[in-house]
């Protein structure tokens, strides 16, 4: 809570306050927008003195540009409503095309609550937030400070619940649960996409016309997105949905939960269904599937590597470190690169990794829409597979170079 305001006003600071401002004192007019960003500033450098060895994290309300290199913020206090799930959509990819990509909304919504429908949407857009947070007012007067007995026992008369997702029964924790694990299951991703993020300023979350300039509907949409480097997300911000029209931009997409192929540069009816949202993967990506864990830190013993079928050459990213130190600025950490290469009948994939950071995990590859192929090398030498409707599957070990598929 760092934004410039005062108790004892019924406003924001008066323009009389004055400020040190690194040494040329000013009064509040001038320091009032980075004030949140200073506050935040000085919170990581003291948070790095105190603990040198790892990484602060820090969550901001008031911030300013250039924020981002301090604190992830949220979009504030808002209502649970269709209208707010809509505006958090625009307003994560708007704060990522401002270069503050770690951010995320109260799911669920802050104040009022949400019918199951509109927390289930709303957890699982958050999935491809990189701030995923539920938050409530909670049974408290105004959201304040504790409050008498009394005053809780009215407001749960009113059937105000937690946003915990075993609150809502079980037929709704079962959605929650599975939208949760999903985002366990995609921390690859988002750990990567966040490297590109901080190394080039690359958005997490991309607006379509960013990737896709040329594309008339990519400039007029707000509701679908590019999540990290080639997943395609177009979450359902309208309760009762039973069909979702979606404009595939250039190349080939497969549905990342059934597999289906869609053509690019077409607009195609897909059937909704409550279990989740409707999120695609571009033709030739690799995409690292991480074990469904009950927290970040806890070992990876097997990772799956989903490969899918595309016509055209194309580069996958999976960065690695410990998560929490600064090894990485030396060499510990791992950063793959999956060249996907297309050569006549012979597809490859090449892999480089850059730094020291070693995963003793096995890797199991999943190939997806290879159905026509019939022989499968790894590092030169033919191997046997498992091949179970449509799909060719295989385990490797880590230190692998090359997949060929003839």
């Amino acid at each position: 809570m760092n934004l410039p305001f005062s108790k004892w006003t019924t406003s924001l600071f008066p323009n009389e306050v004055i400020h040190h401002y690194e040494g040329y004192t000013t009064n509040h007019s001038k320091a009032h927008n980075i004030y949140g960003m200073m506050m935040a500033k000085a919170s990581w450098e003291g948070m790095e003195k105190l603990n040198p060895n790892k990484r602060p994290f820090l969550l901001t309300r008031s911030n300013f540009s250039g924020g981002q290199r301090y604190a992830a913020i949220w979009t504030g206090d808002n209502v649970a409503s269709w209208e707010h799930l809509r505006l958090a959509n625009i307003q994560m990819q708007r704060l990522a095309m401002s270069g503050y990509s770690f951010a995320g909304s109260d799911i669920g919504g802050f104040v009022d609550q949400p019918d199951a429908e509109l927390m289930i949407r709303w957890m699982q857009l958050a999935v491809f937030h990189t701030f995923m947070r539920t938050h409530f007012m909670g049974n408290k007067d105004h959201g304040s400070s504790e409050v008498d007995l009394l005053t809780i026992l009215a407001s749960e008369s009113k059937n105000r619940i937690d946003r915990e997702p075993w609150s809502f029964g079980n037929e709704t924790t079962k959605y929650l649960k599975s939208a949760i694990n999903m985002r366990y299951q995609l921390l690859g991703v988002i750990y990567t996409a966040f490297y590109h993020y901080c190394k080039n300023g690359t958005p997490i979350i991309k607006p379509l016309f960013l990737e896709f300039p040329w594309n008339k509907h990519s400039i007029t949409t707000e509701r679908d997105f590019i999540f990290g480097d080639h997943l395609l997300v177009s979450p359902i911000l309208e309760s009762n949905q039973e069909n979702q029209i979606i404009h595939f931009p250039a190349g080939d997409w497969y549905d990342i939960y059934t597999n289906q192929k869609y053509s690019g540069n077409e607009e195609k009816s897909v059937e909704i269904s409550l279990d989740n949202i409707p999120v695609f993967v571009r033709a030739g990506a690799v995409i690292p599937i991480l074990p469904v864990r009950q927290h970040a830190g806890e070992e990876i013993q097997e990772m799956k590597l989903n490969i899918y079928f595309g016509k055209k050459n194309i580069e996958s990213y999976l960065y690695e470190d410990d998560g929490e130190g600064y090894g990485y600025l030396n060499t510990d950490f791992a950063y793959t690169t999956y060249l996907y290469s297309v050569k006549e009948s012979t597809i490859t994939i090449s892999r480089k990794k850059e730094g020291n950071w070693n995963q003793n995990y096995i890797q199991k590859v999943l190939l997806i829409g290879f159905d026509t192929y019939k022989n499968i090398l790894v590092n030169d030498e033919k191997i046997s597979v498992e091949k179970t409707q449509g799909l060719i599957e295989f385990v490797i070990q880590n230190d692998w170079e090359t997949i060929t598929i003839v």
